[in-house]
Parts: C-alpha cells; sequence; structure tokens
C-alpha cells in the first residue's frame, strides 16, 4: 500500500541578524521608520543610503522620513505620501530629494507599512532608488523629439514664406500687367471718345448745317453721354498713373479758401438744379502747399458725391478749420449716408455703395480710392463719418505749417 506524500512547505527560520546582514550589504538604499513616534521619525538607514545621500548613520537617526526633500520637490506628490503615510498604506512616488551636499536627485521612493500581529502599522519600510539618469535621459528624448518638430515646423515656415514670396512676386507681376492693361485699353478708348465729342460738338454748333431742336436734343444727350464715358477713361487712366508709383504731385503755396470756392461755383448749376445749398465759410484765406490741381479734384470729388448721394432741398456744409499742425476740411451732407460695413471698403478701388439713390447716380468706384492716393502723396488723410439716413461727413486733413 502505497504512503500519501505530505504537501506541507518546510518552515525555514532564518534570525533576525541574517536579515540585518542582507539589508546592510544591499546596494538597495533602505530607512526604516517608526510609526508610533511623532513625525515617523527614521530609526535604521542602511549603508547605500548614507552612500547615496552623504549622511551618516547617526546624522539620519531620528530625522522625519520625509527631511530629504527641498524647494524644488512638488508639493503636492510629498502630500500624496503624507496621506499614505498617516493612512497606514503602501505608497511609491517620484519626488525631487537633495543629498547633504545641496546636490538634487529624482528619487524612486516606495515607503511600504510593517504591521504587527494585530495588523497595527508599527514601522515603515522605505526603499530609494536614483533615477536621476533615467529622468534626464527621457527630458533629452523629449528636447529633442521637440526640437525635431520645432526644425520641421521651421522648415515648413520656410517653405510657406517661400511660397508667398513667389505668389507675391507673380501677383506683383499680374498687377503690374493689369495696370498696363487699364493705361493701355483707356488711351485707345480715350481717342475716339475725344473725337467723338468734338465731332458732337461741331454738329451742335452748326458747322456741319441747321439742326432742329429734337435733333439737338439728340445730339444734347449724345454728348453728355460721351462726356460721362471720358470722366470714366480719365478716371481708369489717373489710377493707373498712381498704382504705377510713377506719379508724383507738384506741391506749392496755394489759397485752398479761394480753390474751394471756385469749385463750389463751378458745380452750383447742378446743385440749383437739384435744389440745394452749400454752406461754406471763406472768411479765413488759408495758404497750404498742394499740388492745386490734384487737391482740387479730390475736394470736388467729394462735394460732388455730396450733392449726387442727397435728396433735394437738403444743405452741404464746407468748414475748415486749423489743428495742431493740420489744415481740417469737413466736408458734411443730409444725404442717404453709409453703413459701417461699407465705411471700412468705401476707400477701395471699384468700390460702389447700394442705396436709394445708386441706381439714379453713375460712377466708376475709383473717385474715393484715387483721393485717399492723392492725400497720402500730399501726406494728408481722409476720412468718413456716416450712419444710414443721417448723411456723411468726409474730413480731409493736410500738412498745414
Amino acid at each position: 500500500m502505497a504512503t500519501k506524500q505530505s504537501t506541507a512547505q518546510p518552515i525555514y527560520n532564518i534570525s533576525e541578524d541574517i536579515v540585518r546582514s542582507a539589508i546592510e550589504v544591499s546596494r538597495n538604499p533602505l530607512v526604516i521608520t517608526d510609526n508610533s513616534l511623532p513625525d515617523n521619525p527614521i530609526v535604521y538607514s542602511n549603508p547605500a543610503f548614507q552612500e547615496l545621500t552623504g549622511y551618516s548613520f547617526t546624522e539620519v537617526l531620528g530625522k522625519p522620513y520625509d527631511f530629504l526633500c527641498g524647494k524644488e520637490t512638488d508639493k503636492k506628490t510629498i502630500a500624496a505620501v503624507r496621506r499614505a503615510v498617516r493612512a497606514g498604506t503602501r505608497v511609491r512616488a517620484t519626488v525631487m530629494n537633495y543629498k547633504k551636499d545641496g546636490t538634487s536627485f529624482w528619487n524612486d521612493l516606495t515607503l511600504a507599512p510593517i504591521r504587527d500581529e494585530d495588523g497595527n502599522v508599527t514601522h515603515f519600510t522605505g526603499l530609494f532608488q536614483d533615477i536621476t539618469s533615467l529622468i534626464n535621459a527621457a527630458q533629452r528624448q523629449k528636447s529633442l523629439k521637440e526640437m525635431g518638430k520645432l526644425l520641421a515646423r521651421a522648415e515648413a515656415t520656410q517653405q510657406r514664406v517661400k511660397l508667398l514670396a513667389a505668389q507675391k512676386a507673380e501677383l506683383i507681376k499680374l498687377n503690374r500687367s493689369k495696370d498696363e492693361f487699364v493705361s493701355i485699353a483707356s488711351h485707345q478708348l480715350r481717342t475716339p471718345a475725344t473725337a467723338v465729342k468734338q465731332y458732337l460738338g461741331m454738329i451742335t454748333e452748326g458747322f456741319t448745317g441747321e439742326v432742329n431742336h429734337h435733333q439737338l436734343l439728340l445730339l444734347q444727350a449724345a454728348y453728355e453721354s460721351n462726356e460721362r464715358q471720358l470722366n470714366v477713361i480719365n478716371e481708369l487712366l489717373r489710377t493707373a498713373r498712381i498704382d504705377s508709383h510713377k506719379y508724383h504731385v507738384k506741391p506749392k503755396p496755394e489759397n485752398i479758401t479761394k480753390l474751394i470756392r471756385q469749385i463750389i461755383a463751378n458745380q452750383q448749376p447742378i446743385i440749383d438744379v437739384r435744389s440745394q445749398k452749400v454752406i461754406f465759410d471763406d472768411s479765413i484765406d488759408y495758404v497750404v502747399p498742394v499740388d492745386a490741381s490734384e487737391i482740387g479734384l479730390v475736394i470736388e470729388n467729394i462735394i460732388e458725391n455730396a450733392s449726387k448721394y442727397s435728396p433735394p432741398n437738403r444743405t452741404i456744409t464746407v468748414t475748415m478749420a486749423k489743428k495742431d499742425s493740420k489744415l481740417v476740411i469737413n466736408i458734411s451732407d443730409e444725404g442717404v449716408g453709409i453703413d459701417k460695413a461699407h465705411q471700412k471698403i468705401i476707400f477701395d478701388k471699384f468700390t460702389r455703395v447700394d442705396n436709394e439713390l445708386s441706381d439714379t447716380v453713375t460712377g466708376s468706384g475709383l473717385g474715393l480710392y484715387w483721393a485717399k492716393r492723392i492725400l497720402r502723396l500730399h501726406k494728408g488723410s481722409i476720412r468718413v463719418k456716416s450712419a444710414i439716413g443721417q448723411g456723411s461727413t468726409f474730413t480731409l486733413t493736410l500738412p498745414y505749417e
């Protein structure tokens, strides 16, 4: 009959001296704390711990278990460790600690409770591991990755800059070609339009024989239509010249008061037809260095717009005043006004604003663009303040010494 083998594990007895000797020769830094005393002080440290930290056994004895913490130790991490110790639970954390000489090191800390027969925590063992080289290697790796990303972004940015530079050059080339086309086309259109104007004028004046009243009305309508076409062509030519950056003004002292007075007088017939009125205080003569022909066209354009975009029986007011080192000219109307959205683009090329009078008003959308460029050449400016149904005020500034 077979004998049943016993499955019980053999019991090995290890003396405390053997355990102590094993801890002493271990290369893993270790401390033991007494949980029954305030601050859980260290009651034992092995030589590996002393070698790591630079503290002797007697220097460590009685120190709080967290005495290696310093100014760079993360407060949230160490607070979590302290909560675990108070709760008597095992905890592992990576913390910044400091050696006796002040050198910092990254510590992979593990604290584990030791319990008595009743389950009460009497002591804690603390295992320390210097992982500074691992942390530094990881940080270097992270830095290299981040540097690689930065270099990749820099290269991508450089490529975009090159692409944008090429696109800009192409746009400049296209814009120059467009300006040349507009200039050539305008010249080609201006020549026959000017001839038509001359021929219509000759017929109207009777050089080709007497014309009856009905024919005269048709001729005058054709003449006026051709005149509007010439005005658009002239604006295109002026814009093409000013966009070519070869356009120059020739400032010299001019009486702006006298200039505006003459402009109003020239426009008075059409203003009278519209039953409108112009108020202009011309009591003070302001002499400013300007190119009179160019600034005259700018002011004429603003006053003409004020009249065109105002209903009958409204008033246009022109004022001038010296402010600091500038002459400020305000041209106000009681017209339809301009909404805020269009105020931002009204000085752009080919911009026309839709309103209740726009269907009855002709124009190229170049007048205000050209006016702004001319004023800029004079080191001046133009801006608008307006509201729908409340009219508009255009403010022109010119240097005034």
